[in-house]
């Protein structure tokens, strides 16, 4: 079978399209240590960076009034290299959701200011914080 490795920034697109990542292996780039069935994982000693892509820092939203409150959302975008299965979105300090790669949620926005940030669960990596206003 074939697969295509892109670069973490393509993930979402990626997914969407239906474009499968390559297996897991030993000795995976990312440090991967078991088969794909496994839901452990263990990271080697690697250098992780992790980027929030979406929202930027300083996004300022005005919020409609006559839009149903569940239906004004945020998407949320990471990327992370080297690609990890998972990734916990943080809304003002507390956890928010685990999503899967490619890493992608949607926020329910409130007035007031929040900080986002994005972990690797059970780890102390974390992107840097970004910070939007929503009036």
């Amino acid at each position: 079978r074939n697969f295509v490795d892109l670069p973490p920034r393509y993930a979402e697109w990626a997914s969407a399209a239906g474009i499968s990542r390559p297996p897991e292996r030993l000795d995976d780039p990312a440090g991967f240590v078991g088969g794909a069935k496994e839901a452990s994982f263990q990271l080697k000693e690697k250098k992780m960076h992790i980027s929030i892509i979406s929202p930027e820092n300083g996004l300022r939203l005005i919020r409609d009034p006559e839009t149903p409150a569940d239906m004004s959302t945020l998407a949320l975008r990471a990327v992370v290299n080297p690609i990890v299965p998972q990734l916990v979105w943080y809304i003002d300090g507390r956890p928010f959701q685990v999503t899967d790669y490619p890493y992608t949620a949607r926020l329910t926005i409130t007035p007031g200011e929040h900080m986002i940030q994005a972990r690797l669960p059970n780890s102390p990596v974390s992107s840097g914080s970004v910070k939007i206003i929503v009036q």
